[in-house]
């Protein structure tokens, strides 16, 4: 577990504690709803499958944010995941396992705006040790405050990608209609560039017209957003979000967790 960010932002009470948790790493801020800013950012990276030792020393930065006592809002990053519409959705289907072989107990999302319903797990180690630690907890998943919390951006087409270490994730928006949301590895930027190319390729997606929305750990000046700018025309950061972090850092990278927030406010 090493730090990357550790950010006082601008000073602020704390109404609730949040944490976005996935396979390589951990994100936990306070949250001040009333001034709509987030502060004591600290970002983690981790080493894989969840250990007891990091899910201990998460769970102890979340408590000296806000104490067991404070409400906590967990956004799991982790790929178990699937996107049921609403009117087939069953709380007794068993959606997980037919795609991902160990999923745990399933947790729900009803996202009304898309009449979807995001079904998901996180891991057992992580749930057993924040319901020992913390007496509110408000569960999330990521692709869940994506589609919640609109972009700032109309066109039809679209993709929403959202960078953190090793993983990347997105939202493909074709017509004005979700036809996809996925995370996956990479280790290259051309391995990110390939997996667009195929799902553009495969989507019918042209890509001369369709708006990619970066957002996440990716600067403008990396290789990364080079190779991807040579295939994408039409590349662009995320709006400067509602909810706010006073930091050097570009608003871009904390995008999801300000989502987060403006989904659980």
């Amino acid at each position: 577990m090493k730090p990357v960010f550790d950010i006082a932002g601008e000073a602020g009470k704390t109404d609730a504690v949040l944490c976005e948790w996935g396979e390589t790493y951990c994100c936990v801020a306070a949250y001040d709803r009333e001034a709509g800013i987030l502060h004591s950012l600290r970002y983690f990276t981790l080493e894989g499958k969840a250990s007891v030792w990091e899910v201990n020393a998460v769970l102890d930065a979340l408590q000296d944010l806000g104490g067991a006592d404070m409400p906590l809002i967990l956004c799991a990053a982790f790929p178990e995941a699937v996107l049921v519409p609403k009117k087939f959705y069953s709380a007794d289907a068993p959606y997980l396992p037919v795609i991902h072989d160990s999923p745990g107990q399933p947790l729900a999302d009803h996202v009304g705006e898309w009449q979807l319903v995001n079904t998901y797990a996180v891991p057992a180690l992580i749930r057993d040790g924040v319901a020992a630690r913390f007496s509110s907890v408000r569960y999330y998943h990521a692709f869940t405050p994506c589609l919640k919390v609109y972009n700032g951006i109309a066109e039809p087409d679209q993709v929403d990608l959202h960078f953190s270490p090793s993983q990347f994730r997105l939202v493909v928006k074709r017509g004005g209609q979700l036809v996809l949301a996925q995370m996956y590895r990479y280790q290259a930027p051309l391995d990110v560039v390939y997996y667009l190319l195929k799902i553009f390729g495969e989507l019918g997606l042209p890509r001369d017209q369709t708006v990619v929305v970066v957002s996440g750990l990716v600067e403008e000046s990396s290789g990364l957003y080079s190779e991807l700018h040579q295939f994408v025309p039409d590349l662009r950061f995320a709006p400067s979000p509602t909810i706010s972090l006073q930091s050097d850092q570009p608003a871009h990278f904390f995008t999801s967790l300000s989502n987060l927030a403006a989904c659980a406010s």
